[in-house]
Formats: C-alpha cells, structure tokens, sequence
C-alpha cells in the first residue's frame, strides 16, 4: 500500500542503515571507493544505484516483447515490413549445431 508516507519527494533524500556487515566485506567496500577515488559511502550509492538500474533494465525486457515493441515503432514511423530476401534467414540443422560464419558474398 503506498501511503503519503512511502512516496518519494522530490530532492529528498532516504538514509539506509546497514548492519552485521562482516570484516571482510568493509575491507573490500573501502578498496573498492580508494580505487575509484570516493568515499565508501558514495561507493556503496554507486553500487546500489547501478544494482537498481540494471534490475529496472532487466524487469522491462523480460515483461517486453521485442518484436511487438520493433513493430510499433516501425507502425509509429511509417517504416514498411522488410522483403524477407533482404535478411533471408539461415537454415537451421536438426542437429542444433549452428551453420559457419560467412563473410563473401553469397
């Protein structure tokens, strides 16, 4: 249930607080922001914003079809389908083994 309460505001900023962190794991914190010139705290902001976009990125493209969203926007901007001798597609093998890579003309 989201309330007025769990809203996030604009500029506001949330504090997290992180406990039972072992030895080994703020050792390693604290390399990581030395060896990219931060302070630990702005190193574990970077990491946790990084983790949070790729976790977006991926969410979308598991609940997006490609296909429909290429076609879309190809529908959008008045792009017709392509002649399927344009990109013939390669023939595939019972066997599951994918033909060789060919570079000249066919």
């Amino acid at each position: 249930m989201t309330t007025a309460a769990t809203q996030p505001k604009s500029g506001r900023t949330n504090t997290l607080t992180i406990r039972r962190l072992s030895d080994e794991c703020v050792a390693t914190l604290k390399q990581a922001a030395k060896d990219n010139n931060r302070s630990m705290e702005a190193e574990v902001r970077s990491i946790l914003e990084e983790f949070t976009t790729e976790y977006i990125a991926r969410h979308e493209l598991e609940q997006t079809n490609l296909f429909s969203e290429i076609r879309k926007y190809m529908e959008e901007e008045g792009i017709e389908g392509f002649d399927e001798n344009e990109f013939p597609l390669p023939e595939r093998h019972s066997t599951g083994s994918r033909p060789p890579v060919r570079f000249d003309a066919a």
